[in-house]
C-alpha cells in the first residue's frame, strides 16, 4: 500500500487531511473440502471440489478525508477531536475498497513529559464492510461468515503512544494499537522512528517503523513493516 496525503491549515485550530492509497495485492492459495465426523468416511480428503486461485489486482483505495479541531493546547499539551469520511472510491469486487461509506469520530490528548510526548486517542469506526462477509484488502478474499450481522465489524479503536525525543531531528515511539468490535478483537504493537532529512531538502521528513500482532484474532501477518516520506511546505 502506498498512499499519497495532504494537510492544510483552515485556521490556527482547525486542519483538514486527505490520504488517497494506491493498493497492489498479489495472493494464491488452495481449497479442498474434507468430510468431517465419525463416520467411515470421516477425515478423508473426498477429492472434488477442490479449487486453487490466483490473483493480482492494484489501483485507488477508499480515500479519507479528515477533519481535527484543537478543543484547548498549550506549549505542552492539546485536546483535539475530530472525524473521519472513507470515500468508497476502491473497487469493491477487486477487494481494494468496502464498497460504501465509512465514518469515524475521534478524540486525542497528548501532553510533553520532558522527552516523552505520551499521547492517547480513542475513536469509533462505522465500517463499510458488510459484517456477513470477512472482505477487505488486508484478507484479500471474500469468505462468509456465519453468525455475523451487517455492523458487527463497528469498532471501538484506541492507540497509546510514547515518542521520545531523541534529539531536533530524530524522535522513536512505541505504540499499543487496537480495535474491538463484534467480529473478532485485535491488538498490535507498533514501533517506529521519524527522522528530519533537512540535509537533503529542507521540510523533508522520513518514518520508518513496523507492526507486530500480539494476538491471534484477524488474520494479519507476523510483521507488517512501513516506509513513509513526508514533504512539509
Amino acid at each position: 500500500v502506498w498512499t499519497m496525503s495532504y494537510g492544510k491549515g483552515i485556521t490556527d485550530d482547525l486542519d483538514v487531511y486527505f490520504v488517497i492509497p494506491f493498493i497492489a495485492l498479489d495472493g494464491e492459495g488452495g481449497i479442498t473440502e474434507t468430510i468431517t465426523g465419525e463416520g467411515p468416511f470421516g477425515g478423508l480428503d473426498p477429492g472434488v471440489n477442490s479449487d486453487s486461485y490466483s490473483r493480482t489486482d492494484s489501483g485507488i483505495g477508499d480515500v479519507m478525508m479528515r477533519l481535527k479541531y484543537a478543543v484547548c493546547k498549550d506549549e505542552e499539551s492539546v485536546l483535539s477531536i475530530g472525524g473521519d469520511l472513507l470515500i468508497p472510491t476502491g473497487d469493491e469486487d477487486k477487494y481494494l475498497g468496502g464498497g460504501d461509506f465509512g465514518y469515524r469520530i475521534r478524540t486525542l490528548y497528548s501532553k510533553k513529559v520532558g522527552r516523552f510526548y505520551p499521547t492517547i486517542e480513542l475513536a469509533y469506526f462505522w465500517t463499510p464492510l458488510d459484517g456477513t462477509i470477512q472482505a477487505t484488502a488486508a484478507q484479500g478474499i471474500g469468505i462468509p461468515v456465519p453468525n455475523l450481522d451487517e455492523g458487527d465489524y463497528d469498532a471501538f479503536e484506541y492507540r497509546v503512544g510514547l515518542p521520545y525525543l531523541c534529539n531536533e531531528k530524530t524522535t522513536l515511539s512505541v505504540e499499543w494499537i487496537g480495535s474491538i468490535s463484534d467480529a473478532f478483537t485485535q491488538n498490535d504493537l507498533g514501533f517506529s522512528g521519524r527522522f528530519d532529512m533537512a540535509k537533503i531538502k529542507e521540510g523533508l521528513v522520513l518514518d520508518a517503523g513496523f507492526r507486530v500482532p500480539i494476538d491471534d484474532d484477524g488474520l494479519r501477518t507476523d510483521v507488517t513493516p512501513f516506509v513513509a516520506m513526508e514533504y512539509r511546505f
